[in-house]
């Protein structure tokens, strides 16, 4: 029991929950009444406390809906930036002993977590079950703590494997009327917290063990990204006496900020595909995409901050070529002049990329030409498929420029739409006379066509290590270069998952590197790059990102909120220890 309980003995919780009773053993001599529930929403949903939306539902079968089953509007809706939590009662437990039954759907972003010893909805153990899709059939199992500020931080993985879907739904999606099909099927998940010890089993099989101290006791319940169904909940627990009485924050966690909010939607009402850079001037300059009248989807606004980001002054808009070249992928030369690089969809007929320059912060640009990489324009280099831009431009300590692209083919018939069908290989180019002219392409490793999208820090040693995302794989690959990006070492796999990286060398020689998923991740190395710490989850938002330190030594991270959905770019301030911790800024 937690410390400074009076209770003389175990005392398994009872009551306050409307539930069929089952394993109840005698009390004799004192000896501990056991109780298991099965909590039903209907008939008592007074005893349950919500965060989030209260819009959960269980239908005449025991079957538990999500919120977002009842409110969804389309696969790809302003429903991703929410997680609901729903808490069967107010009991206080230590020893925690909760199962379930759960389906997922492949629908955008979408997960089931188990929440144990929750002081309130921001502090709290979760074990998260995502299915891992285009790279198996298997759910990833993450055990996480989440701390006051919102930041949870990941403390134990597994994974557990689930019957396989047909591979048109796993590689391009179930088409609209077909999704409440695509699921795995029933999953059975436990999660029990002895002590300091938490185990996790999925069907009957355990798939991870930890021991954390951080919460000892609390409530337990579930929590849902997306349209879950949950069945056959059943709770156990000793009670035990909460740390602080529980309180809803009532806003989300951790905190963050718009750099360009345009509540008059002056520019419509969606920003994505955000980065951010440096000017010469040492400014701050956040980009973004913008989208609905009236403006055309994928013009581009300039915010920039003169003063590190205490405020933000109006945007400059940077707009669409007439032949559907979109902006991006800014860049602050040491001339003073601003680059912007042009790109195509696949499918375009276009030979881009294309690059342009401003000498006025943005307002007027050169005429855009094809970027041209070893004296001619990088998409000749390509031969059979298309070459495309992933990283932000990064300036090294000496001066160089390296620009990480990936290059996509397709087997013989093949659809980029299907990673099953992709060939993908990550690739660099290089500049040391900023930006002026470029080299390569420079593949990091040419026989490896899992790898595509790819980002490089520099190490203390000068050496630059490089994570591509994978397309089947489950952790990322690793590369080095000790010239500079000329020759790469042949790519291994990781211990590192996620998507999208995007790295950062801080000044107090720490890595770090952000991806996404099911939320806003980081995680750091303090050696290099050798070995990388477990993840913080910073954010829910599932959206693409873009990092700079602040000259105080912050880091500002910029992201979307969701896709196809009115939604905003935020920024989020975190500090870095000289040991790799995260903390909010």
């Amino acid at each position: 029991m937690s410390s400074g309980s009076k209770l003389p003995r175990r005392d398994f919780i009872k009551g306050a929950m409307v539930g069929a009773l089952s394993g109840l053993s005698g009390c004799v001599g004192g000896s501990p009444v056991e109780v298991s529930l099965q909590p039903q929403l209907s008939g008592d949903r007074d005893a349950w406390t919500f965060a989030g939306s209260e819009d959960w539902s269980q239908d005449s079968s025991g079957i538990l809906y999500s919120p977002v089953w009842n409110q969804r509007k389309a696969r790809y809706s302003d429903l991703l930036k929410r997680e609901d939590l729903a808490f069967p009662g107010k009991e206080v437990l230590t020893d925690t002993d909760l199962s379930l039954e759960f389906q997922t759907f492949y629908w955008s972003v979408t997960n089931l977590s188990i929440v144990v010893r929750a002081q309130d909805d921001r502090r709290f153990y979760c074990v998260e079950f995502n299915d891992m899709g285009r790279k198996g059939s298997k759910y990833s199992v993450r055990l996480f703590v989440q701390d006051g500020s919102g930041y949870r931080r990941d403390i134990a993985d597994g994974f557990a494997p689930h019957p396989e879907l047909p591979e048109r739904w796993v590689q391009r999606g179930p088409r609209p009327e077909e999704w409440e099909e695509a699921t795995p099927g029933w999953m059975k998940a436990r999660v029990l917290a002895e002590g300091d010890r938490i185990r996790v089993f999925v069907d009957g099989e355990q798939v991870l063990e930890a021991r954390d101290g951080t919460w000892r006791a609390g409530r337990a319940g579930v929590m849902a990204r997306g349209p879950v169904k949950m069945r056959r909940l059943s709770l156990k627990g000793r009670r035990g006496r909460p740390d602080v009485p529980w309180s809803a924050a009532g806003e989300e966690h951790p905190g963050y900020f718009h750099p360009y909010p345009d509540p008059d939607k002056g520019y419509g009402d969606n920003q994505t595909y955000p980065g951010v850079c440096r000017t010469a001037e040492g400014d701050l300059l956040v980009w973004m995409s913008v989208n609905g009248s009236p403006h055309r989807f994928n013009d581009f606004l300039l915010v920039r901050s003169r003063d590190e980001g205490g405020s933000w002054g109006e945007p400059v808009l940077v707009e669409k070529l007439p032949d559907g070249g979109r902006p991006g992928f800014f860049f602050g030369h040491k001339d003073g002049r601003l680059s912007c690089l042009y790109t195509y969809e696949w499918d375009s007929g276009v030979a881009g990329p294309k690059v342009a320059f401003s000498e006025d912060e943005g307002r007027t640009w050169t005429p855009a030409r094809p970027l041209e990489v070893s004296g001619k324009p990088l998409q000749a280099s390509a031969g059979e498929g298309k070459i495309g831009p992933y990283s932000p431009v990064t300036r090294y300590s000496d001066g160089t420029l390296l620009q990480f692209y990936y290059h996509v083919q397709t087997v013989e018939g093949g659809s980029v739409e299907s990673n099953a069908e992709r060939r993908d290989r990550s690739l660099a180019i290089r500049s040391t006379d900023d930006g002026r002219t470029w080299t390569g392409p420079y593949y990091l490793d040419p026989e490896n066509f899992d790898s595509n999208e790819c980002m490089g820090a520099e190490c203390g040693d000068g050496s630059i290590v490089a994570f591509a995302r994978t397309l089947r794989a489950p952790f990322m690959w690793m590369s080095r270069s000790r010239d500079k990006g000329l020759t790469w070492s042949r790519q291994v796999p990781s211990d590192c998952t996620g998507e999208c990286p995007q790295l950062l060398s801080h000044s107090s020689g720490v890595l770090i590197m952000g991806s996404r998923g099911n939320g806003i991740f980081m995680k750091t190395s303090a050696d290099e790059g050798r070995s990388w710490s477990r993840e913080t989850r910073i954010s829910l938002c599932s959206g693409m990102m873009g990092m700079t330190e602040m000259k105080d030594g912050r880091v500002l991270v910029v992201f979307h909120e969701a896709y196809r959905t009115p939604t905003r770019i935020r920024g989020h301030y975190m500090k870095v220890s000289p040991n790799g911790s995260l903390t909010s800024a």
